[in-house]
């Protein structure tokens, strides 16, 4: 029997909380210098790192036809090691096991629960192989921009709204709690304060989409330092898998492609 990567691969695994929005009026512009270093200081610790790994738990709300919001959510473990090293583990609610692969020379997909997987012969940095999912397999990774070392520009760019909310814990953690806005959305993080300046909460409320879907994550684990060897961003094959080939959203919907 043919298989393909699935519609409920990609929005559970890779596309959770993207919505298509279309903006209208924009808010007065209004930043907080203190606000955008406190977002500043993050982006330059996090990209200053060689190395990272950490856990988000991750939630997204799905606006059905009558307005309801339905909450699905995922736990992720991200494993990041410049130039060119990265994996994502991912694991749902429902027990749906996936997870992506870089090695430098090949990206790889695979989803442990229904046996496939799909490979591609890639090589550059990071940011090459995060344009290279979104541009050529028509897929997107959220939280990609933390592994970016283009974090800063990401996080400040487009941005017509920033405030400093307060001071806050969380897990424990005093941070600094950030209100910002980006046209159509709207965004709260949670920043560590001291010389780590962390990320360890997020929440964005897309408030032009029917109904105000919103995603959120929690991040925890965090390990500046860690040690990660060749052998984690390795893939190889489950015995008994199959692999298959990348498929847009528009060939599945059209079923233009045959599985491998």
């Amino acid at each position: 029997m043919n298989k393909t990567i699935s519609i409920f691969f990609l929005a559970v695994f890779l596309t959770a909380g993207m919505f298509v929005i279309n903006a209208n009026a924009q808010p007065e512009a209004a930043l907080d210098p203190a606000a955008v270093s406190t977002l500043q200081q993050m982006a330059k610790y996090l990209t200053g790192l060689q190395s990272m790994r950490f856990q988000a738990e991750v939630e997204y709300d799905a606006v059905q036809g009558d307005g309801q919001s339905i909450e699905f959510g995922a736990t992720r473990e991200i494993s990041l090691r410049r130039p060119e090293r990265l994996r994502v583990d991912a694991t749902g609610r429902g027990g749906a096991e996936r997870s992506l692969f870089y090695d430098g020379k090949q990206v790889a997909l695979i989803d442990r629960t229904n046996g496939v997987y799909a490979t591609a012969e890639q090589t550059g940095d990071i940011d090459a192989i995060l344009g290279f999912i979104e541009e050529k397999l028509h897929l997107q990774i959220p939280l990609h921009e933390l592994v970016s070392n283009q974090l800063g520009e990401k996080l400040t760019s487009e941005i017509v709204f920033a405030a400093v909310v307060g001071e806050e814990f969380i897990d424990g953690v005093r941070c600094d709690h950030l209100a910002l806005r980006k046209k159509d959305r709207g965004i709260q993080v949670w920043i560590e304060q001291g010389d780590k300046p962390l990320l360890h909460r997020i929440v964005i409320t897309y408030e032009k989409a029917p109904g105000q879907p919103q995603f959120r994550a929690i991040f925890s684990k965090w390990d500046v330092s860690p040690q990660l060897e060749d052998s984690l961003f390795e893939f190889i094959p489950p015995k008994g898998s199959e692999k298959i080939i990348f498929e847009s959203a528009a060939d599945i919907a059209s079923g233009a492609k045959e599985a491998v």
